[in-house]
């Protein structure tokens, strides 16, 4: 390849100070969008993509793409996993083997190409480079579709561009990530305060129903009463019973219940709670399951466990009740998770407890998702958006401290309008006696 200078692209400075502009007042994802606009300009191309490769340099972390990819091209499943092993990648990951850009004039004819995944933009004629500093790849920059061939000094424009932009992309991603950080650990903080007060107003309360109920059945023995008043008595009961509940799901959010883990094969967990789910499931709401084919073991108390996922899905049953989609069947859908080494990155910030292995489940519905400003308070006891009398909002807390008390990580994602996503990873048992 011929070796240009800086000077041979005297319309690299401009696009660079733009860039750099843009950051300070935009967020990491909005600057890594407009960067990709850019290096498409730069480079007379229609698709552009940013991935970084995980310090293990094995895997790539699918980051951003272009405005033009993502509205006018691509319509790439929301719930993709991002997280990518480098050898199941195609040839466009040629340049992080040869450490240097790499030009495919004619992508359709490659026959070493692992192909494109549904809805992914089509692909004729891709140029990528490689981001090194310290003899490590951290990045990828890719761009595709230009109208003729790339050319070496196309190659020469990304790779200078690239290399410029990636203190600026670099500098944002590190502040990102520390308010991200910041922001999980005062929600662990707030979550742990909530649930030492609501663990000690429990027990307290626990002890007057324990004599309330006691009173009552003292109060069925005397015969003149229990009949002039028995309605009146189960009313009693019944309240008190009710009450006894909620404070057991209290109890759960503060990880104090009593649990008996023991080792589950959870495909089978989850095939059994569908059957009996779909029992009470509204006719007009189909639930799907999709199974895992390799056997994924977990240490879990079995009763906690289908607490957990009957919270989940009534979750996304009420959703989709409130709101059913318009132009599709209501649709939930419980999957298992196949085995993860590494957490995704907007877990990676909260406590590991050194297991190798994460696997899980998610819960899918397909009804009016959730707004941008509401989804960090949805696992906050008592928070609820149904109204007055229609539950006290502690499902999802219950699923939260379920998944805080058998050291598994729970998130929801979603937007209006793309349904809801909540993914619990539970650590996997390798050990023994399976």
């Amino acid at each position: 390849m011929k070796d240009f200078q800086s000077q041979d692209f005297p319309e690299l400075y401009e696009v660079l100070v733009r860039v750099i502009n843009y950051g300070y007042s935009h967020s990491m994802d909005e600057t890594m969008q407009f960067f990709l606009d850019q290096a498409e300009i730069l480079t007379g191309s229609s698709i552009a993509f940013f991935h970084f490769v995980k310090t293990d340099q094995e895997n790539l972390h699918l980051q951003n793409w272009s405005t033009n990819t993502l509205a006018s091209l691509c319509t790439l499943d929301p719930d993709l996993d991002r997280h990518y092993p480098i050898r199941q990648a195609g040839v466009w990951v040629e340049c992080l083997h040869s450490r240097k850009a790499v030009i495919h004039n004619d992508y359709p004819s490659m026959p070493n190409k692992k192909g494109l995944p549904p809805g992914h933009a089509p692909v004729y004629r891709e140029l990528v480079v490689p981001i090194i500093k310290n003899d490590s790849i951290l990045a990828i920059l890719g761009v595709g579709n230009k109208k003729d061939e790339y050319t070496e000094k196309d190659a020469a424009l990304l790779q200078e561009f690239a290399d410029t932009a990636w203190e600026t992309v670099n500098r944002i991603r590190t502040l990102d990530q520390k308010e991200r950080a910041e922001e999980r650990l005062l929600h662990a903080l707030k979550m742990e305060s909530l649930g030492q007060i609501a663990g000690g107003i429990a027990h307290d309360f626990n002890n007057i129903l324990t004599v309330l109920m006691g009173n009552l059945e003292i109060l069925r023995y005397e015969k003149n009463f229990a009949e002039a008043h028995g309605e009146i008595l189960q009313d009693m009961e019944n309240s008190v019973i009710r009450a006894a509940d909620l404070v057991k799901n209290i109890l759960t959010f503060s990880s104090k219940q009593l649990h008996s883990p023991r080792i589950l094969e959870l495909n089978s967990e989850l095939k059994e709670l569908c059957r009996i789910y779909r029992h009470d499931l509204p006719v007009q709401i189909k639930l799907h399951l999709n199974s895992d084919s390799r056997p994924l073991h977990v240490h879990a108390d079995r009763v906690q466990l289908q607490q957990l996922l009957n919270a989940l899905l009534k979750n996304a049953e009420e959703a989709l009740l409130r709101t059913p989609p318009l132009d599709d069947q209501p649709l939930i859908e419980l999957s298992a998770l196949q085995p993860l080494s590494t957490l995704p990155e907007d877990l990676e910030a909260d406590s590991h407890n050194g297991t190798a292995l994460y696997s899980g489940f998610s819960v899918h519905d397909n009804g009016p998702g959730i707004a941008k400003e509401i989804l960090p308070m949805i696992f906050d006891p008592f928070f609820t958006t149904k109204g007055v009398g229609e539950g006290p909002g502690l499902g999802l807390a219950t699923a939260y401290g379920i998944a805080r008390q058998n050291h598994a990580h729970i998130i929801a994602r979603s937007a209006p309008g793309q349904g809801c996503t909540v993914t619990v990873y539970w650590p996997m048992y390798t050990g023994n006696g399976i």
